[in-house]
């Protein structure tokens, strides 16, 4: 596959939220609202800082792995040396994380993996002496399962029909065999193909969801280094107890949250507030809101009770993989049991991660750098030719479309749609009236001067109705454009946002994952785009 690759500042391309672009920037208003600056030079800081990271909890974290890849059925020796290595205290990781989607979700999954990987990397090569893994943290605790039913290959909406509820992560896959079924057909015939829909048959051939996305997530990233991590275990959240147990007795979270989101809301609107209890109750099929209830705790339907403080304290003791964090208390769980540096979130996970610096400083865990993944857009060769007929460059792929179909109708026009040279002539006719009526009296000029106001703002719609009208006459141009932009962003998003990354492995092989990574900022924030010829 012959490639080429642009990349482009993600805050120049319009296409993020402007609470995670201002950070990106270097806002000084964010500065209580992190530990350092993103780059490259703030991790000899984090480096010295979590060389603390204790010695017990890198045992737990790489027997735990060790034996999640046995149960998945996983046995590559230079992952099982890379999980080997967390027991070491020179050895610290990179993260990212996402739901448990089926085929990994859309494509930006596989970006933010990238992007852990990239700098990894990076990281290799400025400190030799130490070692870092890019871990992939599996949110399988989220019980959205609306949010991970389903995935576009090609345009194509796959669809898991299961009933089961509960942990994503803890489901059956024994339901599967329909979407697989589909995903076969539209996968074809090619070599590329049989591969990936063996490697796909093979991970959802798991007892659970977990497993399959180790696999697959494995399958495609393991040659790379990538580590992935089910924080799903009754050991890690043995690390984790006493702060559950501290955070729900005292609402830390609840109360030290607060500091930055009233900071943030006095000029953004914030990704999420958090509750009093940031903890749900995991039991078969079911996860629930914990909530205060009399002068103890229960579960939002009230089948689980707990008549005291010290009768919850007792059961995160004795039972802690029963509490799972939420949103606001994952990312301190996530610090809490690997010795980590820095974590790629797409923007709405840059925003309510600024929302928790204080949580964290609560709880005394260290806090990470925070980094805005990569993104990408796939350019196949016909598009490419359409781009490049049209005279568009890879900064006009993020440009407004209407705007780009405009510019391309008054380029085709016969004449000059936007009456400029009428608008010029109009404008010397108008002077000379106003100079006229100036030799009359004041009033009559500034009757004139409205009176050429008026007509001049006439002109100006007049020449818009021109263009407007003229783009109902489709030329050359303005199909390129249009067929252009319905590719690149299927039904008006982001490929990323849409089609999952077996989409373009199918059309362009398996190499398009080194090609991506090759492209890759170790630092994230660019907007890659990836043009195949």
């Amino acid at each position: 596959m012959k490639a080429r690759c642009f990349s482009i500042p993600v805050t120049e391309t319009g296409k993020i939220q402007k609470m995670a672009s201002d950070y990106l920037k270097g806002d000084p208003f964010f500065d209580s609202l992190f530990a350092v600056r993103p780059t490259l030079e703030s991790f000899d800081q984090l480096i010295e800082q979590r060389k603390s990271f204790s010695s017990s909890s890198r045992e737990v974290l790489a027997t735990v792995l060790r034996e999640q890849y046995d149960q998945s059925g996983i046995d590559d020796p230079n992952s099982l040396e890379i999980i080997d290595s967390l027991r070491i205290a020179d050895t610290f990781t990179v993260t990212t994380g996402q739901q448990t989607g089926i085929l990994l979700g859309p494509m930006y999954t596989a970006l933010k993996i990238l992007s852990a990987i990239s700098l990894s990397r990076k990281l290799k090569e400025l400190h030799p002496t130490k070692n870092f893994v890019p871990v992939f943290w599996m949110a399988t605790e989220d019980h959205d399962i609306a949010e991970i039913n389903h995935a576009y290959v090609n345009g194509k909406k796959l669809n898991w029909h299961t009933t089961q509820t509960g942990a994503a992560g803890r489901l059956s896959t024994s339901d599967a065999k329909d979407w697989l079924n589909e995903f076969a057909q539209l996968a074809g015939g090619s070599e590329d193909a049989k591969a990936i829909i063996q490697l796909v048959n093979n991970a959802y051939s798991r007892n659970n969801l977990s497993d399959a996305t180790r696999v697959l997530a494995h399958g495609l990233f393991g040659k790379y280094g990538l580590i992935i991590l089910d924080a799903d275990d009754r050991r890690l959240k043995q690390l984790f107890a006493p702060i559950i147990a501290k955070d729900i007795l005292e609402q830390v979270s609840y109360h030290a949250s607060q500091q930055a989101i009233e900071k943030l809301e006095s000029r953004y609107s914030v990704q999420v507030n958090g509750r009093e209890i940031n903890f749900f109750y995991l039991s078969e099929g079911k996860r629930e809101r914990i909530v205060v209830s009399g002068e103890g705790f229960s579960t939002q339907s009230q089948d689980v009770n707990w008549a005291s403080r010290d009768e919850l304290t007792t059961e995160i003791g004795a039972y802690p993989e029963r509490f799972s964090p939420n949103v606001m208390m994952r990312p301190v769980y996530q610090e809490t049991i690997l010795p980590n540096l820095a974590y790629f979130g797409g923007a709405a996970e840059v925003a309510y991660w600024l929302e928790l610096k204080p949580v964290f400083d609560a709880h005394l865990v260290p806090y990470p750098a925070l980094l805005l993944r990569n993104s990408a857009m796939v350019v196949d060769a016909v598009n490419v030719h359409r781009m490049e007929n049209a005279g568009l460059s890879p900064a006009n792929l993020f440009d407004d479309q209407v705007k780009l179909e405009q510019q391309a109708v008054i380029q085709d026009a016969d004449g000059d749609l936007t009456l400029q040279d009428q608008k010029e002539k109009l404008q010397l006719w108008l002077d000379e009236m106003a100079a006229r009526a100036a030799s009359i009296s004041s009033s009559m000029q500034s009757s004139t001067e409205a009176f050429g106001v008026r007509l001049l703002h006439q002109t100006d719609r007049l020449a818009a109705k021109f263009i407007r009208e003229a783009r109902k006459h489709e030329s050359e141009s303005l199909a390129r454009i249009r067929a252009l932009f319905a590719e690149l962003y299927p039904d008006g998003k982001l490929q990323e946002r849409k089609e999952t990354i077996f989409t373009y492995m199918l059309l362009h092989g398996s190499e398009i994952l080194d090609e991506l990574l090759e492209c890759q900022s170790p630092i994230g924030n660019e907007f890659i785009v990836l043009m195949i010829d």
